[in-house]
C-alpha cells in the first residue's frame, strides 16, 4: 500500500467512526485543534507526521473492524 493509499484509508476510518463521536472530541482525544482534523480530512491542508502518527494511534485504538 502506498503513503497516499494509508492516508486515504485513515481519512475513512476517521469519518466512519465520526458517526459514534464528533469531530471535536476526535481531535480532543487525539490532542489536535478541530480545525486541523476537519481541514485535513477535507484536503484543505497538509498535517505534520506527528500529527498523522497521533491520529494513526487514535485510530487503531477505536476502530474495530
Amino acid at each position: 500500500m502506498s503513503i497516499m493509499e494509508a492516508i486515504a484509508s485513515l481519512k475513512e476510518r476517521v469519518l466512519i467512526l465520526r458517526g459514534v463521536q464528533s469531530i471535536t472530541c476526535i481531535a480532543k482525544a487525539i490532542g489536535i485543534d478541530p480545525n486541523t482534523l476537519r481541514a485535513w480530512i477535507r484536503d484543505d491542508t497538509n498535517v505534520t507526521s506527528e500529527t498523522l502518527r497521533k491520529i494513526e494511534r487514535w485510530v487503531a485504538t477505536h476502530d474495530q473492524r
